[in-house]
């Protein structure tokens, strides 16, 4: 089917709906609101992550989203003052009839908006609105109203009350094709990763496993995965991409070949306030280091640091280290405090 495409207008003409504006200012945008922007795209594209689609900010142009894409528009209020955060029409994938966002309904929050844009691109590729969620839910579904929820996740109606049994990946894999594994099945088939190093990848289908191995010495390694990021937007919006921290400290006895997967889990009862493993997908960071690495201020990007093995001599001295970014940090689109290097 090849790679198909959400386009996210919040700019130029924006289709006669008010432009992205946080700061009185329509006209143009602020370091602030262009940072908003892009941590709205990162809600968007970590949602989409295990299609092969493309989220994009950049207007292709109507013909180039015909037949293969959407255009979600962003700006303004309901017409009419109509109390809805969004609307648009069930299947319309492909055609000329984008879907609309009015952030004005939930204050500019840059979370609600980027929720409200996955919600409504998800109405166009055929799926309906999920109900019936219980107030002690640690989660929520996408096509549920869960704004609130600091965790969503595409749902096939596993929770308790749930009336909509549509599976959401199903339904939309009419339009969209999954992303295929990219790395090793089985231990056997595991994928090589240096002993120091990173890697990224995709969770994609339910029930996937990545299966890695690295050669190691014997002594202390950290294995980290983790997810999309962590998004603090400049009107104090925080919260995580893809709700995924691992960190592992290990003393290997022996020097060899170790391996380490990574797969999509639940959490609770899928049935009552938990879910499931099967909305548990999109983007991780697998890392290898060494545990003992300098200290130093927070990292607002994925990374490790790479020492040099340390000889009998230096129990008391000092080793180079070099640190490694491997995803860059979107904390409102600002730049990462680290780089690569000394």
């Amino acid at each position: 089917m090849g790679t198909e495409i959400t386009e996210l207008s919040g700019y130029g003409d924006n289709g006669g709906v008010a432009r992205w504006d946080t700061d009185g200012d329509p006209a143009s945008f602020s370091e602030a609101e262009l940072g908003q922007l892009k941590a709205i795209w990162s809600i968007v594209a970590e949602d989409y992550a295990a299609f092969d689609v493309d989220v994009t900010t950049k207007d292709p142009g109507d013909a180039a989203l015909l037949g293969i894409g959407v255009r979600v528009v962003i700006g303004g209020d309901s017409p009419g003052g109509v109390a809805m955060g969004g609307v648009a029409w069930v299947g319309s994938f492909g055609t000329n009839n984008p879907a609309f966002v009015y952030p004005y309904r939930f204050y500019s929050s840059v979370k609600s908006t980027g929720e409200a844009a996955s919600h409504e691109a998800g109405h166009t590729l055929g799926l309906l609105h999920d109900d019936n969620v219980p107030d002690g839910n640690i989660w929520g579904p996408i096509m549920a109203s869960s704004r609130q929820l600091n965790l969503t996740q595409w749902s096939k109606g596993e929770y308790y009350g749930a009336s909509n049994k549509q599976n959401d990946y199903a339904v939309m894999g009419q339009f969209l094709d999954l992303l295929p594994q990219q790395y090793g099945r089985s231990i056997a088939a595991a994928s090589p990763l240096s002993a120091s190093g990173s890697i990224a990848g995709i969770i994609s289908n339910e029930g996937q496993t990545d299966y890695f191995s690295f050669n190691a010495a014997a002594g202390v390694v950290s294995v980290t995965a983790m997810g999309a990021g962590t998004i603090k937007t400049a009107d104090g919006d925080v919260f995580n991409i893809g709700n995924l921290d691992v960190q592992l400290t290990l003393n290997l006895p022996a020097a060899g070949t170790y391996y380490v997967s990574v797969k999509g889990v639940g959490a609770g009862d899928p049935q009552q306030y938990g879910y499931s493993d099967y909305g548990s997908r999109g983007r991780y960071v697998l890392s290898i280091g060494d545990p003992r690495r300098p200290t130093t201020g927070a990292i607002d990007c994925v990374g490790s640091w790479e020492c040099a093995q340390c000889d009998a001599k230096c129990g008391g001295g000092r080793r180079t280290c070099v640190f490694r970014v491997t995803y860059a940090g979107q904390e409102g689109g600002q730049p990462c405090r680290f780089k690569t290097g000394l």
